[in-house]
Protein backbone atom coordinates (compact mmCIF):
# COMPACT_ATOMS: atom_id res chain seq x y z
CA UNK A 1 0.00 0.00 0.00
CA UNK A 2 1.38 3.38 -1.00
CA UNK A 3 2.04 5.66 1.96
CA UNK A 4 -0.31 8.61 2.21
CA UNK A 5 1.19 12.09 2.20
CA UNK A 6 0.31 13.21 5.69
CA UNK A 7 -0.49 16.90 6.20
CA UNK A 8 -2.65 16.68 9.32
CA UNK A 9 0.01 16.94 12.04
CA UNK A 10 -2.09 19.23 14.26
CA UNK A 11 -4.51 16.35 14.68
CA UNK A 12 -1.77 13.84 15.48
CA UNK A 13 1.86 13.68 14.44
CA UNK A 14 3.77 10.43 13.75
CA UNK A 15 5.67 8.90 16.63
CA UNK A 16 9.35 9.76 16.67
CA UNK A 17 11.59 6.71 16.14
CA UNK A 18 13.26 6.94 19.57
CA UNK A 19 9.90 7.25 21.31
CA UNK A 20 8.43 4.35 19.34
CA UNK A 21 11.43 2.11 20.04
CA UNK A 22 11.33 2.87 23.75
CA UNK A 23 7.59 2.28 23.98
CA UNK A 24 7.90 -1.02 22.11
CA UNK A 25 10.65 -2.14 24.47
CA UNK A 26 8.71 -1.26 27.62
CA UNK A 27 5.48 -2.85 26.44
CA UNK A 28 7.34 -6.12 26.85
CA UNK A 29 8.07 -5.43 30.52
CA UNK A 30 5.23 -6.93 32.55
CA UNK A 31 4.68 -5.08 35.81
CA UNK A 32 2.71 -2.45 37.62
CA UNK A 33 4.98 0.60 38.01
CA UNK A 34 3.95 0.77 41.68
CA UNK A 35 5.39 -2.69 42.34
CA UNK A 36 8.66 -2.89 44.28
CA UNK A 37 10.11 -5.83 42.38
CA UNK A 38 12.65 -5.42 39.58
CA UNK A 39 10.21 -5.02 36.68
CA UNK A 40 8.14 -2.53 38.63
CA UNK A 41 11.26 -0.53 39.46
CA UNK A 42 12.29 -0.52 35.79
CA UNK A 43 8.97 1.02 34.75
CA UNK A 44 9.00 3.47 37.67
CA UNK A 45 12.46 4.68 36.68
CA UNK A 46 11.28 5.37 33.13
CA UNK A 47 8.24 7.29 34.40
CA UNK A 48 10.42 9.48 36.60
CA UNK A 49 12.87 10.09 33.78
CA UNK A 50 9.95 11.15 31.56
CA UNK A 51 8.76 13.49 34.30
CA UNK A 52 12.16 15.21 34.19
CA UNK A 53 12.14 15.34 30.37
CA UNK A 54 8.66 16.86 30.14
CA UNK A 55 9.41 19.40 32.85
CA UNK A 56 12.66 20.45 31.17
CA UNK A 57 10.92 20.84 27.82
CA UNK A 58 8.65 23.60 29.21
CA UNK A 59 10.87 25.17 31.86
CA UNK A 60 9.10 23.40 34.72
CA UNK A 61 10.06 21.28 37.72
CA UNK A 62 9.84 17.48 37.54
CA UNK A 63 7.98 16.99 40.82
CA UNK A 64 5.25 19.33 39.54
CA UNK A 65 4.41 17.15 36.51
CA UNK A 66 1.20 15.11 36.66
CA UNK A 67 0.69 12.54 33.90
CA UNK A 68 -2.80 12.13 32.48
CA UNK A 69 -4.57 10.38 29.60
CA UNK A 70 -4.17 13.42 27.36
CA UNK A 71 -4.56 17.19 27.14
CA UNK A 72 -8.35 16.95 27.38
CA UNK A 73 -8.19 15.34 30.81
CA UNK A 74 -5.40 17.71 31.80
CA UNK A 75 -7.43 20.78 30.83
CA UNK A 76 -10.58 19.58 32.57
CA UNK A 77 -8.60 18.76 35.71
CA UNK A 78 -7.08 22.24 35.93
CA UNK A 79 -10.25 24.16 35.18
CA UNK A 80 -12.21 22.18 37.76
CA UNK A 81 -9.46 21.67 40.32
CA UNK A 82 -8.34 25.18 41.21
CA UNK A 83 -9.46 25.96 44.75
CA UNK A 84 -11.87 28.79 45.51
CA UNK A 85 -12.40 29.74 41.85
CA UNK A 86 -15.81 31.23 41.11
CA UNK A 87 -15.15 32.66 37.64
CA UNK A 88 -13.36 30.94 34.74
CA UNK A 89 -12.54 33.18 31.76
CA UNK A 90 -11.43 31.51 28.52
CA UNK A 91 -10.81 32.81 25.02
CA UNK A 92 -13.37 32.14 22.30
CA UNK A 93 -10.84 30.16 20.24
CA UNK A 94 -10.06 27.57 22.92
CA UNK A 95 -10.21 23.82 22.42
CA UNK A 96 -13.60 22.30 23.43
CA UNK A 97 -11.95 20.63 26.44
CA UNK A 98 -11.45 24.14 27.82
CA UNK A 99 -14.61 25.87 26.59
CA UNK A 100 -16.80 23.05 27.94
CA UNK A 101 -14.74 22.06 30.97
CA UNK A 102 -17.09 23.45 33.62
CA UNK A 103 -20.32 25.38 34.12
CA UNK A 104 -18.90 28.74 35.23
CA UNK A 105 -17.22 29.62 31.92
CA UNK A 106 -17.08 33.19 30.66
CA UNK A 107 -16.04 33.65 27.02
CA UNK A 108 -13.64 36.40 25.99
CA UNK A 109 -14.01 37.30 22.29
CA UNK A 110 -11.29 37.11 19.67
CA UNK A 111 -10.37 39.30 16.72
CA UNK A 112 -10.69 38.48 13.02
CA UNK A 113 -7.06 37.30 13.20
CA UNK A 114 -7.95 34.85 15.97
CA UNK A 115 -6.20 36.71 18.79
CA UNK A 116 -7.86 37.11 22.17
CA UNK A 117 -9.11 40.69 22.67
CA UNK A 118 -7.09 41.85 25.65
CA UNK A 119 -9.31 44.88 26.25
CA UNK A 120 -12.35 42.59 26.54
CA UNK A 121 -10.37 40.30 28.85
CA UNK A 122 -9.69 43.23 31.14
CA UNK A 123 -13.39 44.14 31.15
CA UNK A 124 -14.29 40.59 32.17
CA UNK A 125 -11.59 40.53 34.84
CA UNK A 126 -12.81 43.82 36.26
CA UNK A 127 -16.42 42.58 36.35
CA UNK A 128 -15.45 39.32 38.04
CA UNK A 129 -13.33 41.18 40.59
CA UNK A 130 -16.30 43.37 41.48
CA UNK A 131 -18.52 40.31 41.95
CA UNK A 132 -16.02 38.68 44.28
CA UNK A 133 -14.60 35.17 44.34
CA UNK A 134 -11.54 33.62 42.77
CA UNK A 135 -10.79 33.97 39.05
CA UNK A 136 -9.02 31.63 36.66
CA UNK A 137 -8.02 32.70 33.13
CA UNK A 138 -7.24 30.10 30.46
CA UNK A 139 -5.67 31.09 27.13
CA UNK A 140 -4.06 28.57 24.76
CA UNK A 141 -0.55 29.20 23.51
CA UNK A 142 -1.06 28.04 19.89
CA UNK A 143 -4.43 27.49 18.27
CA UNK A 144 -5.01 23.99 16.93
CA UNK A 145 -6.89 25.14 13.81
CA UNK A 146 -5.31 28.44 12.74
CA UNK A 147 -1.85 28.04 14.26
CA UNK A 148 -2.19 31.57 15.69
CA UNK A 149 0.10 32.24 18.66
CA UNK A 150 -1.85 33.91 21.44
CA UNK A 151 -0.46 36.81 23.53
CA UNK A 152 -0.28 34.55 26.56
CA UNK A 153 2.33 36.55 28.44
CA UNK A 154 0.24 39.72 28.12
CA UNK A 155 -2.95 37.88 29.11
CA UNK A 156 -1.21 36.42 32.16
CA UNK A 157 0.02 39.88 33.19
CA UNK A 158 -3.56 41.19 33.01
CA UNK A 159 -4.77 38.23 35.05
CA UNK A 160 -2.20 38.97 37.76
CA UNK A 161 -3.34 42.59 37.92
CA UNK A 162 -6.75 41.35 39.07
CA UNK A 163 -5.44 38.58 41.31
CA UNK A 164 -6.43 35.81 38.92
CA UNK A 165 -4.83 32.43 38.37
CA UNK A 166 -3.59 31.59 34.87
CA UNK A 167 -3.55 28.41 32.77
CA UNK A 168 -2.35 27.83 29.23
CA UNK A 169 -3.03 24.86 26.97
CA UNK A 170 0.32 24.35 25.25
CA UNK A 171 -0.53 21.12 23.43
CA UNK A 172 0.05 22.66 19.99
CA UNK A 173 3.05 24.72 21.07
CA UNK A 174 5.65 22.31 22.41
CA UNK A 175 8.27 21.58 19.77
CA UNK A 176 6.91 24.26 17.42
CA UNK A 177 7.78 27.41 19.32
CA UNK A 178 9.86 27.93 22.49
CA UNK A 179 7.82 27.17 25.63
CA UNK A 180 8.83 28.43 29.08
CA UNK A 181 6.06 28.42 31.65
CA UNK A 182 8.04 30.65 34.01
CA UNK A 183 8.47 33.31 31.34
CA UNK A 184 4.77 32.97 30.49
CA UNK A 185 3.90 33.31 34.20
CA UNK A 186 1.52 30.34 34.11
CA UNK A 187 0.24 28.58 37.22
CA UNK A 188 -0.55 25.51 35.13
CA UNK A 189 0.39 24.35 31.65
CA UNK A 190 -1.09 21.34 29.85
CA UNK A 191 0.38 19.07 27.15
CA UNK A 192 -0.43 16.18 24.83
CA UNK A 193 2.05 13.45 23.87
CA UNK A 194 0.75 12.69 20.39
CA UNK A 195 1.15 16.30 19.27
CA UNK A 196 4.94 16.09 19.71
CA UNK A 197 5.69 12.60 18.40
CA UNK A 198 4.68 10.53 21.40
CA UNK A 199 1.74 8.10 21.60
CA UNK A 200 -1.94 8.88 21.81
CA UNK A 201 -3.54 8.53 25.24
CA UNK A 202 -0.91 10.38 27.29
CA UNK A 203 -0.76 13.98 28.47
CA UNK A 204 0.51 16.08 31.34
CA UNK A 205 -0.19 18.96 33.67
CA UNK A 206 2.83 21.01 34.72
CA UNK A 207 2.27 23.19 37.79
CA UNK A 208 4.32 26.08 39.08
CA UNK A 209 6.06 25.62 42.41
CA UNK A 210 3.64 25.79 45.32
CA UNK A 211 0.50 25.51 43.15
CA UNK A 212 -1.86 22.55 43.46
CA UNK A 213 -5.07 21.35 41.83
CA UNK A 214 -7.64 18.96 43.20
CA UNK A 215 -7.57 15.60 41.41
CA UNK A 216 -10.21 14.72 38.87
CA UNK A 217 -9.67 10.97 39.44
CA UNK A 218 -9.55 9.80 43.06
CA UNK A 219 -9.03 6.46 44.74
CA UNK A 220 -5.35 5.76 44.23
CA UNK A 221 -1.96 7.00 45.37
CA UNK A 222 -0.51 7.27 41.86
CA UNK A 223 1.06 10.58 40.81
CA UNK A 224 1.38 11.50 44.51
CA UNK A 225 -2.42 11.10 44.91
CA UNK A 226 -2.94 13.75 42.21
CA UNK A 227 -4.29 11.37 39.55
CA UNK A 228 -5.56 7.92 40.49
CA UNK A 229 -5.06 4.96 38.17
CA UNK A 230 -2.14 2.81 37.06
CA UNK A 231 0.21 4.89 34.95
CA UNK A 232 0.64 4.13 31.25
CA UNK A 233 4.31 3.39 31.78
CA UNK A 234 5.37 2.72 28.20
CA UNK A 235 3.34 5.64 26.86
CA UNK A 236 4.68 8.04 29.48
CA UNK A 237 8.27 7.01 28.77
CA UNK A 238 7.73 7.54 25.05
CA UNK A 239 6.15 10.95 25.81
CA UNK A 240 9.28 11.96 27.71
CA UNK A 241 11.56 10.93 24.86
CA UNK A 242 9.41 12.75 22.30
CA UNK A 243 9.12 15.91 24.42
CA UNK A 244 12.89 16.06 24.89
CA UNK A 245 13.54 15.65 21.18
CA UNK A 246 10.81 18.11 20.19
CA UNK A 247 12.10 20.82 22.53
CA UNK A 248 15.68 20.31 21.32
CA UNK A 249 14.68 20.75 17.69
CA UNK A 250 12.48 23.86 17.82
CA UNK A 251 14.92 25.78 15.60
CA UNK A 252 14.74 23.05 12.98
CA UNK A 253 10.95 23.09 13.15
CA UNK A 254 10.95 26.82 12.40
CA UNK A 255 12.14 26.02 8.88
CA UNK A 256 8.64 24.73 8.13
CA UNK A 257 7.57 28.38 7.90
CA UNK A 258 9.34 28.58 4.55
CA UNK A 259 7.32 25.62 3.24
CA UNK A 260 4.09 27.08 4.64
CA UNK A 261 4.72 30.47 3.07
CA UNK A 262 5.55 28.83 -0.27
CA UNK A 263 2.34 26.81 -0.08
CA UNK A 264 0.25 29.90 0.62
CA UNK A 265 1.90 31.96 -2.11
CA UNK A 266 1.21 29.25 -4.69
CA UNK A 267 -2.37 28.71 -3.55
CA UNK A 268 -3.07 32.43 -3.83
CA UNK A 269 -1.45 32.50 -7.26
CA UNK A 270 -3.66 29.66 -8.50
CA UNK A 271 -6.79 30.76 -6.64
CA UNK A 272 -6.72 34.46 -5.70
CA UNK A 273 -10.07 34.31 -3.89
CA UNK A 274 -8.57 32.16 -1.12
CA UNK A 275 -8.77 33.65 2.39
CA UNK A 276 -5.94 32.68 4.74
CA UNK A 277 -7.00 32.82 8.39
CA UNK A 278 -4.65 34.44 10.89
CA UNK A 279 -2.16 35.48 8.23
CA UNK A 280 -1.61 38.88 9.85
CA UNK A 281 -1.05 37.39 13.31
CA UNK A 282 1.96 35.53 14.72
CA UNK A 283 1.58 31.86 13.77
CA UNK A 284 3.26 28.56 14.47
CA UNK A 285 5.44 27.71 11.45
CA UNK A 286 3.64 24.55 10.37
CA UNK A 287 -0.01 25.55 9.91
CA UNK A 288 -2.01 27.04 7.07
CA UNK A 289 -5.77 27.38 7.56
CA UNK A 290 -7.64 28.82 4.60
CA UNK A 291 -10.96 29.02 2.82
CA UNK A 292 -11.93 28.92 -0.84
CA UNK A 293 -15.43 30.40 -1.09
CA UNK A 294 -17.59 28.27 -3.33
CA UNK A 295 -15.77 25.00 -2.63
CA UNK A 296 -17.09 22.97 0.30
CA UNK A 297 -14.73 21.41 2.83
CA UNK A 298 -16.00 17.85 2.75
CA UNK A 299 -15.68 17.32 -1.03
CA UNK A 300 -12.25 18.97 -0.90
CA UNK A 301 -11.01 16.65 1.83
CA UNK A 302 -12.30 13.57 0.01
CA UNK A 303 -10.77 14.74 -3.27
CA UNK A 304 -7.38 15.10 -1.56
CA UNK A 305 -7.79 11.74 0.13
CA UNK A 306 -8.36 10.16 -3.29
CA UNK A 307 -5.08 11.78 -4.36
CA UNK A 308 -3.34 10.16 -1.40
CA UNK A 309 -3.05 13.34 0.68
CA UNK A 310 -4.41 13.72 4.23
CA UNK A 311 -5.75 17.15 5.17
CA UNK A 312 -8.72 18.25 7.24
CA UNK A 313 -11.21 21.05 7.67
CA UNK A 314 -10.11 22.02 11.14
CA UNK A 315 -10.06 20.42 14.57
CA UNK A 316 -10.00 16.65 14.75
CA UNK A 317 -12.60 16.86 17.51
CA UNK A 318 -15.31 17.56 14.93
CA UNK A 319 -13.99 15.40 12.09
CA UNK A 320 -16.62 13.19 10.50
CA UNK A 321 -19.28 15.79 11.23
CA UNK A 322 -20.53 18.80 9.33
CA UNK A 323 -20.57 21.13 12.33
CA UNK A 324 -19.09 24.53 11.70
CA UNK A 325 -15.76 25.39 13.28
CA UNK A 326 -16.21 27.30 16.52
CA UNK A 327 -12.76 28.79 15.96
CA UNK A 328 -13.83 30.27 12.62
CA UNK A 329 -17.02 31.55 14.22
CA UNK A 330 -14.89 33.22 16.88
CA UNK A 331 -12.71 34.70 14.12
CA UNK A 332 -15.81 36.29 12.55
CA UNK A 333 -15.55 34.21 9.39
CA UNK A 334 -18.57 34.35 7.10
CA UNK A 335 -20.79 31.25 6.75
CA UNK A 336 -19.37 30.69 3.27
CA UNK A 337 -15.80 30.88 4.60
CA UNK A 338 -16.63 28.44 7.36
CA UNK A 339 -18.14 25.94 4.94
CA UNK A 340 -15.06 25.94 2.70
CA UNK A 341 -12.23 25.79 5.22
CA UNK A 342 -9.20 23.53 4.83
CA UNK A 343 -6.26 23.06 7.20
CA UNK A 344 -2.81 21.95 6.09
CA UNK A 345 -0.51 21.20 9.02
CA UNK A 346 3.04 19.95 8.68
CA UNK A 347 5.26 18.31 11.25
CA UNK A 348 8.68 16.99 12.17
CA UNK A 349 8.57 14.39 9.39
CA UNK A 350 7.28 16.68 6.62
CA UNK A 351 9.36 17.19 3.48
CA UNK A 352 9.35 19.81 0.70
CA UNK A 353 8.03 17.21 -1.75
CA UNK A 354 4.92 16.80 0.44
CA UNK A 355 4.06 20.44 -0.18
CA UNK A 356 4.78 20.13 -3.90
CA UNK A 357 2.49 17.10 -4.08
CA UNK A 358 -0.23 19.06 -2.29
CA UNK A 359 0.12 21.99 -4.69
CA UNK A 360 -0.03 19.71 -7.74
CA UNK A 361 -3.17 18.09 -6.36
CA UNK A 362 -4.64 21.49 -5.47
CA UNK A 363 -4.20 22.76 -9.02
CA UNK A 364 -6.04 19.73 -10.39
CA UNK A 365 -8.78 19.59 -7.76
CA UNK A 366 -9.40 23.33 -7.79
CA UNK A 367 -9.76 23.43 -11.58
CA UNK A 368 -12.11 20.45 -11.57
CA UNK A 369 -14.33 21.59 -8.70
CA UNK A 370 -14.42 25.22 -9.74
CA UNK A 371 -15.49 24.52 -13.31
CA UNK A 372 -17.91 21.61 -13.13
CA UNK A 373 -21.42 20.83 -12.04
CA UNK A 374 -21.97 18.39 -9.17
CA UNK A 375 -21.06 14.87 -10.25
CA UNK A 376 -21.03 11.36 -8.88
CA UNK A 377 -18.39 12.28 -6.29
CA UNK A 378 -20.73 14.83 -4.72
CA UNK A 379 -23.64 12.43 -4.82
CA UNK A 380 -21.54 9.72 -3.18
CA UNK A 381 -20.78 11.98 -0.22
CA UNK A 382 -24.45 12.11 0.80
CA UNK A 383 -23.66 14.61 3.53
CA UNK A 384 -26.65 15.54 5.64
Amino acid sequence: MKNQIYLDHNASTPMRPKALALMTELLQVTANPSAIHKNGRILRAHIEKAREQVAAAVGGVAENVIFTSGATEANITVLNGCKDVRHVIVSDVEHPSVKKACDNILICPASRDGLICLDKLEELLKSCKEQGGGILVSVMLVNNESGVIQPVKEAAALARTYGALFHTDAAQALGRIPVDMTALDADALTLSAHKVGGPQGVGAIVLRDGFTVDPLFRGGKQEKSRRAGTENSAGIAAFGAAAEEAAANVAQYQKLAELRDHLEEEILRMSPEVVIFGKSAPRAPNTSFFSTPGLESQPLMIAFDLEGIAVTAGTACSSGSTRKSTVLEAMHASPEEQESSLRVSMGWSSKPEDVEAFLAAWQKIYARMKNRAPDETDARLNIS
